[in-house]
């Protein structure tokens, strides 16, 4: 019964250590996806001549919006 118990414990801390895992792991791929949007604005912005040496100074909310824009889908 010993044994059962402690098998139980091991399997219950390997399930938490792999949803801790899981959950880093998806972080960092939401964390990857929102930097690829964010050059991607970035890059169509310069593109347009709003970059850091174009005339044009767009504040940075409204790239923000932008970026909610693409990230969030709106029902």
């Amino acid at each position: 019964m010993h044994n059962a118990q402690e098998a139980i414990a091991l399997a219950k801390q390997r399930a938490h250590q792999f949803d801790a895992q899981a959950a880093l792991e998806r972080k960092t791929n939401q964390a990857f996806q929102l930097a690829k949007a964010q050059a991607h604005i970035r890059d169509n912005s310069e593109e347009r001549g709003e970059g850091p040496s174009g005339s044009n100074k767009t504040p940075l909310v409204d790239r923000q919006s932008d970026l909610i824009k693409i990230c969030v889908p709106f029902d």
